[in-house]
């Protein structure tokens, strides 16, 4: 028996290191194949099996749409089977370099394996591996106003794909805060793809100067890819004319009170 290991699943490169780990009998030879999946236009893994999005829609055009889609997908896994059955053999190696052909997208690596000796002979298992070239979107939703009153705002959004890494840089005429952290919030999975796609996230507690605050959001996603957004708050305290609002807690209006204490909000 044996596992096959990627260097990551999910890369910037258009080739991939795998790993083979055996037990103390390793296979004499194998071979390698990669199955590459190719959507329809704009269409995703995910959009292959899932439902048509409008139930309204004649149930036999969707029907027929689906079983489209589903037959596309069965017609590219069996053009894989076939290149495995007639990839050549090659000596066993531990660790080695695998091609996995230009553009991005999901690819299936299959590693055959056979012993010349032990109770299993023959033995395939395959990983898949997603090559992604594309930086994430990121998408702010708060604050949504440039001018402020706050000195320390909270800076929230969300992004179309897993992050690996959320910095950022505060740039005024008085300092320079640079390289501080944030973090993801949340994820939506896709029931259907089981894959995650929007990621929530937050950076709390950053701190402006009196004007003009740039701010130099980077976002890395889980390929390495990195988003740069930049971001301008200014501070004015003289924005904001709404006088804050104070009521009495205790005691309530029109109760007696010998107390010498008072509470406010």
């Amino acid at each position: 028996m044996f596992a096959v290991n990627l260097s990551d699943d999910r890369i910037a490169s258009n080739a991939v290191v795998v790993r083979i780990l055996t037990g103390e009998v390793k296979p004499s030879r194998i071979k390698v194949t990669v199955t590459r999946f190719e959507p329809g236009e704009g269409e995703t893994l995910g959009d292959v099996l899932r439902p048509p999005k409008n139930p309204n829609e004649d149930y036999e055009e969707s029907r027929k749409a689906v079983w489209a889609r589903l037959n596309r997908l069965g017609a590219q896994l069996e053009r894989g089977m076939q290149a495995s059955a007639n990839a050549p053999w090659m000596p066993f190696t531990p660790e080695f370099l695998v091609d996995l052909g230009p553009g991005e997208g999901e690819r299936g690596v299959t590693v055959a394996a056979e012993w010349d000796s032990g109770s299993i002979p023959f033995e395939t298992q395959t990983v898949s591996v997603r090559v992604d070239y594309t930086p994430p979107t990121i998408v702010i939703t708060n604050p949504t106003e440039t001018m402020t009153s706050q000195p320390i705002i909270q800076i929230q959004g969300y992004s179309d794909e897993p992050l690996a890494s959320i910095r950022y840089d505060v740039i005024s005429a008085m300092n320079a805060i640079k390289n501080q952290e944030g973090g993801v919030t949340h994820q939506s999975v896709d029931r259907i793809s089981l894959q995650i796609t929007t990621n929530f996230f937050e950076c709390v507690d950053v701190d402006l100067a009196l004007g003009t605050n740039t701010i130099l959001l980077r976002c890395e996603d889980r390929a390495g890819n990195v988003r740069t957004k930049t971001l301008t708050y200014v501070l004015d305290f003289d924005f904001d004319k709404t006088p804050p609002v104070i009521s009495l807690i205790y005691p309530r209006d029109g109760r007696l009170d010998s107390g010498t204490t008072r509470l406010l909000k």
